[in-house]
């Protein structure tokens, strides 16, 4: 319903909207900073796809082909160097959500194990271990389960898992 009418605030009413709307101002435009200047982790390189019936183990859901981030991956690796702000991981149904890292420590063989956490998820957690060019890890998202492997070649596979039916490692 457009009336071409401009929307006009009530004089008696116009200071406490436009505090209000001077309040929003800084938050949404440091939101819309966050969002355009986030580093993605990763990015797919194909559609998700359902194993094949065939050979199938019962407890992968879905799998992606993903490609690591490799500016990233030095930056978390490198425990010297600090760790962009936005860094942002997309999911196999398109979704892309910001982490927030708690920790890198130096593992074991020259490796480095990271942890975070989505800020906007409640019940996530991601652990990656790097080891040069080679990651592996699993991701939480409440119940969902996703494990990322090696695949060789600077390729990585982002796989779901049904945890109730995953055997024990």
């Amino acid at each position: 319903m457009c009336d071409n009418k401009r929307f006009v605030v009530p004089p008696d009413r116009s200071r406490p909207f436009l505090r209000a709307a001077a309040g929003l101002a800084p938050a949404l435009l440091l939101g819309a900073i966050s969002c355009a200047f986030a580093v993605p982790l990763w990015s797919p390189t194909g559609s998700p796809a359902e194993p094949d019936a065939k050979g199938r183990q019962p407890w992968l859901l879905r799998e992606q082909t993903i490609r690591f981030n490799q500016q990233a991956l030095e930056a978390l690796r490198d425990l010297t160097r600090p760790v962009e702000p936005a860094l942002e991981i997309t999911l196999m149904d398109g979704t892309s959500r910001t982490l927030a890292i708690r920790s890198r420590t130096a593992g074991p063989l020259d490796s480095t194990v990271v942890t975070a956490t989505l800020p906007d998820v409640p019940d996530s957690e991601l652990t990656l271990v790097i080891k040069g060019q080679a990651v592996a890890g699993t991701l939480h998202i409440g119940r969902r389960l996703f494990k990322i492997q090696y695949a060789g070649d600077h390729r990585h596979r982002l796989a779901e898992v049904d945890a109730d039916t995953l055997p024990p490692d």
